[in-house]
């Protein structure tokens, strides 16, 4: 993972939303940022402890370029700006179908790096991505447990949702992705 300086911190003047609205949750929690491999997209993963950010579709991120151009090593500013189209479907949830102490089994896993989703399973899985309007861009299966590999460098700017299913166990991720 690529981190860079934009956090919880300063995200909010970093990225500027309109009407007022905020990165962070009511905790001021955000998730990781951090760019891809060649620091041409930045994604943003979102924590929710007690309300939700309240970024919304219409809102325009005015990034301020100086932050990003003159502390990253980004090759050119960061100055246009992105309105968020689509809409924000459900949150992220993590569910299981049935009780499992502790040392039951592992759980399911994914990790968002710059070009590429990486996912563990126990059992059998299904990664699928779908846009913000419910489209699903990828599907991949795998008939084996361990680590795996799913590439993303196709998706644009944008919203999306990472589900990842086994027999046992479904976890749903949103991610943003600006470049």
């Amino acid at each position: 993972m690529d981190t860079c300086t934009v956090n919880q911190g300063n995200i909010d003047e970093v990225l500027k939303l309109s009407n007022a609205h905020t990165w962070v949750d009511g905790m001021d929690s955000l998730g990781a940022v951090w760019w891809n491999s060649t620091r041409t997209r930045m994604f943003i993963k979102f924590k929710t402890n007690t309300e939700k950010p309240t970024i919304a579709v219409g809102d325009t991120i005015r990034p301020d370029s100086i932050t990003i151009n003159g502390s990253e090593p980004y090759i050119y500013p960061c100055y246009n700006e992105v309105i968020l189209r689509g809409d924000f479907g459900p949150a992220g949830t993590e569910e299981s179908r049935e009780p499992c102490a502790m040392s039951c089994e592992p759980k399911i896993q994914i990790q968002m790096q710059s070009q590429y989703i990486i996912w563990n399973t126990n059992t059998e899985g299904t990664l699928t991505v779908y846009d913000i309007s419910g489209r699903e861009l990828i599907k991949e299966e795998s008939k084996t447990t361990g680590e795996h590999k799913t590439d993303i460098r196709t998706l644009k700017n944008g919203i999306y949702f990472i589900k990842l299913q086994t027999e046992n166990q479904s976890i749903t991720d949103k991610q943003i992705i600006i470049r």
